[in-house]
């Protein structure tokens, strides 16, 4: 399941930006660990949700590498990415040693909401690469124009 996801990011790049199907890619991994938190008492929905899931981690570790050699400089991404990872390891961390207080349904359900916060934040930088897109695209067509103007009236 987890190759098939990375099998699709290829097919995905052909069609749009990775900024634009990652919001799509998490609502679907906290949507799929939501299902098998709440409908635990189905081993199918359990292991179709799990399946799912399985196949947006495939995804997600190209789209995030690509995402990170477009928005981090290469000079300091090993620094950011070790600066970053310090609070990831304590979300984990945290989530780990409370299963016992609120059980594997709700640390599915706590990871489901970590996710949506991802996808969120996922939607904002979809917003900005499409303004900065749109704009570097108004300046270009700006710049051509000029120059056509330039040049046919010389």
């Amino acid at each position: 399941s987890c190759m098939i996801g990375s099998s699709l990011f290829g097919e995905f790049m052909k069609y749009n930006p990775v900024e634009r199907f990652m919001p799509k890619v998490l609502f679907v991994a906290s949507a799929s660990l939501a299902l098998s938190s709440i409908l635990q008492s189905s081993f199918f929905a359990v292991v179709l949700g799990f399946l799912l899931f399985e196949g947006t981690v495939g995804l997600y570790f190209p789209s995030i590498n690509t995402l990170r050699s477009s928005y981090i400089p290469n000079t300091i991404r090993s620094t950011a990415m070790n600066i970053f990872r310090v609070p990831l390891n304590m979300i984990v961390v945290t989530l780990n040693l409370s299963v016992k207080a609120i059980g594997t349904s709700g640390a599915l359900i706590a990871s489901s909401g970590l996710l949506l916060m991802a996808a969120f934040a996922q939607m904002r930088l979809e917003k900005l690469y499409v303004a900065l897109s749109l704009s570097f695209t108004h300046i270009l067509s700006l710049s051509l124009s000029l120059s056509l103007f330039a040049v046919f009236n010389s």
